[in-house]
């Protein structure tokens, strides 16, 4: 089923579908919580989860560049790397 749908779209459809999907299934969820539990929406703890969310994306931003730098001096070691560049 996997390799089907890999060989018969593009990379940019099944992105698209992909975060479009995902992102619609996170919206969905945040309506469906807050009509489920409205009084969690006018809470004092709100201030805490933006607080947390501003944390978590911090440590998130440090550790993709973390992933970045490593793959990019992966790639500038590669041995194939000059002889692609013509050097």
């Amino acid at each position: 089923m996997i390799l089907w749908l890999l060989n018969s779209l593009s990379t940019f459809v099944i992105a698209v579908l992909l975060v479009g999907g995902l992102t619609g299934l996170a919206v969905a969820g945040s309506v469906a919580a807050r009509r489920r539990f409205p009084h969690l929406a006018q809470g004092e703890h709100n201030e805490m989860v933006g607080i947390a969310l501003g944390m978590f994306g911090a440590i998130y931003g440090i550790i993709l560049a973390f992933v970045v730098v490593t793959l990019w001096t992966q790639l500038e070691n590669h041995p194939g790397h000059r002889r692609r560049r013509g050097q």
